[in-house]
């Protein structure tokens, strides 16, 4: 009776011990932020974020698979529940860094701008809304800070809309330049 008990607080010790070697690692997890060629910043490749992020969930699985996990499974589950958030956050900035990055480049040319005065004006606002993000990322690019944690706790929604809004703009810029295609065939080589 009491080596099971020694061994019950031994492996609930462990797994306190797991959960808060995650918590420190994730502390010090930053993203990469490099300034972009026409001012603003962007995440560089989140690779070694995306591969920590797999361990740890699997390191939480097993965790909250053990049998002595009872002390800990409120924890397990948060920290599930935000590492699962910070993959889909990640995924869908990249797509909307993407995004920003090939229309910027479009949106900067004056020619593009008055044909498309509207379009350059929902560009504009949602390219502030961005550079407002990535301004707050230079400044603090904790991981746990930018996807879920004060600020950021709502940060998914936000790179929803923003991708949504940059799709928009893109869609509008096809068919402009289908548009233009239809009318002159040389800009088939466009």
């Amino acid at each position: 009776k009491v080596s099971e008990i020694c061994k019950e607080a031994k492996e609930e010790e462990n797994n306190e011990k797991a959960i808060q070697a995650i918590d420190n690692q994730w502390k010090q997890t930053n993203f990469g932020v490099q300034e972009y060629l026409k001012g603003g910043y962007t995440i560089s490749s989140p690779e070694p974020i995306r591969e920590q992020l797999e361990v740890n969930i699997l390191t939480l699985g097993n965790v909250g698979a053990s049998k002595y996990a009872r002390s800990v499974k409120k924890l397990v589950a948060q920290w599930e529940h935000d590492l699962n958030l910070i993959f889909d956050v990640i995924d869908c900035w990249m797509a909307v860094q993407r995004k920003w990055i090939y229309l910027e480049a479009i949106f900067s040319s004056e020619d593009i701008r008055s044909a498309l005065p509207e379009e350059a004006k929902k560009f504009n606002k949602t390219d502030q809304n961005y550079r407002k993000i990535m301004e707050s990322v230079y400044k603090n690019p904790n991981v746990l800070a930018c996807c879920v944690r004060g600020e950021a706790s709502n940060r998914f929604d936000e790179l929803k809309i923003l991708l949504l809004e940059f799709d928009k703009c893109e869609k509008s810029l096809s068919q402009y330049l289908e548009g233009k295609r239809m009318a002159l065939p040389r800009f088939y080589f466009i």
